[in-house]
């Protein structure tokens, strides 16, 4: 037998499904394709999410609003996260170092940086809710609120109106590397609990799945998909 019949009787015998297989078959057993990652690659530098601020006027509990957000990243596969002891230490430190602290010229505080660089964290994240107002007209919203976008808005009806604003800094140079917003709206007869006279408590009505925390979650998860986009 000649070389080339080798060659021939080889390539049918790997065809065949040499090894207990055929193309088919392992195919078959790898699964549907999955689907695109919403971010080209995972981002490698470790993420600390710090607590949200309140830009407005309004009554808004927002104590523990940044874990929403943190779990919203985490979803998105595009973040490392430090872990949330270590943020603990540096907002320990940060409010040592706070302007209202009389004691701030005994502490370090120009070595935030650095002590985040000793924890871990490459990038800070610092979320804030930058407008909100639980009744506005429709006719309003594009005046108050120029980025949102007003279709299927009632001129005469009531909204609830939110925006979001997401800011990364690196921990190092003090760089801001990305910045977005994103808007929030409902009709304001559709807000469910959480709110009273005390206010709109952020984390409480996403846990309790009012349709205004339906959103609010929807919209964390949206804000991770911008910044995590390549």
């Amino acid at each position: 037998m000649n070389k080339g019949v080798c060659a021939g009787a080889v390539s049918m015998f790997l065809a065949s499904g040499c090894g207990g297989g055929n193309a088919e078959s392992a195919t078959t057993a790898a699964g549907p394709p999955k689907p695109p990652p919403i971010c080209a690659q995972a981002k490698p530098e470790p993420h600390a999410v710090l607590p949200f601020k309140n830009s407005t006027a309004a009554k808004l509990e927002v104590g523990g609003a940044h874990e929403l957000l943190s779990a919203a990243m985490q979803d998105s596969g595009c973040f490392r996260l430090v872990e949330r002891e270590r943020v603990e230490i540096l907002l320990s430190e940060m409010k040592l170092c706070a302007d209202t602290n009389p004691d701030k010229e005994y502490f370090k505080c120009d070595s935030f940086a650095q002590k985040g660089k000793v924890l871990g964290v490459k990038r800070f994240v610092f979320p804030e809710v930058v407008f909100f107002e639980p009744n506005v007209k429709g006719a309003e919203l594009a005046v108050k609120i120029p980025g949102l976008s007003g279709v299927g808005v009632e001129a005469g009806r009531s909204y609830a109106a939110m925006s979001v604003s997401v800011r990364v800094v690196d921990a190092e140079s003090g760089v801001q590397t990305a910045n977005t917003v994103e808007h929030l709206l409902l009709a304001s007869d559709k807000l469910g609990g959480g709110v009273s006279t005390h206010g709109v408590d952020l984390r409480a009505m996403v846990y309790d799945k009012t349709p205004f925390g339906v959103e609010l979650d929807g919209t964390f998860h949206k804000l991770s998909k911008k910044l995590g986009a390549p």
